[in-house]
């Protein structure tokens, strides 16, 4: 008795959460993508952390919780075709964003998880560790973690003899 090859069930509801930075946007690039084949459906998460809201309200000055969904749509607009998925579902939640992300997942059933990652490396992360990480280590569904194209390369001071990232376009 032969057996047929099993074909890999495509995703029909993709979670991607954002938080308007270059790997965000390579990972909702990526979940577009994804999403573009069979027509899946794309949420489109961002967290308000309010424990770190001080420099949010730096970046976003002008735009208020109640605003945040509209710059969601215009940020989705410049980064997915409107033809790569159909159907996006926009949320914004206030909280801690890994445990959040995961609270998403489940709430909406979805059956990917694309998210940027950063690549903390050494005692950042260990300082103030890494939601991706944490959300890989614990999602009840599989985790795509993009890479920023960007790649960041480490630059010694001849002067102080310190490391300091230095970005590359690439």
């Amino acid at each position: 008795m032969k057996s047929r090859p099993v074909r890999p069930r495509p995703f029909r509801n993709i979670l991607c959460p954002i938080d308007f930075s270059d790997q965000s946007r390579d990972a909702l690039r990526t979940a577009g993508e994804l999403a573009g084949g069979p027509p899946a459906r794309v949420t489109v998460l961002y967290v308000h952390d309010p424990t770190i809201a001080g420099m949010e309200a730096i970046a976003f000055a002008d735009a208020s919780l109640a605003n945040l969904r509209t710059e969601m749509k215009d940020f989705v607009a410049k980064v997915m075709s409107p033809n790569r998925a159909p159907t996006t579902r926009y949320v914004v939640l206030v909280g801690n964003p890994s445990r959040e992300i995961l609270r998403t997942a489940t709430r909406f059933r979805c059956d990917l998880i694309v998210m940027g990652s950063r690549g903390l490396g050494g005692f950042k992360k260990l300082l103030v560790g890494s939601t991706t990480d944490r959300v890989v280590h614990h999602a009840a569904v599989p985790v795509l973690a993009v890479r920023s194209k960007t790649r960041v390369r480490r630059r010694t001071s001849k002067r102080t003899g310190t490391t300091r990232p230095l970005r590359l376009a690439g």
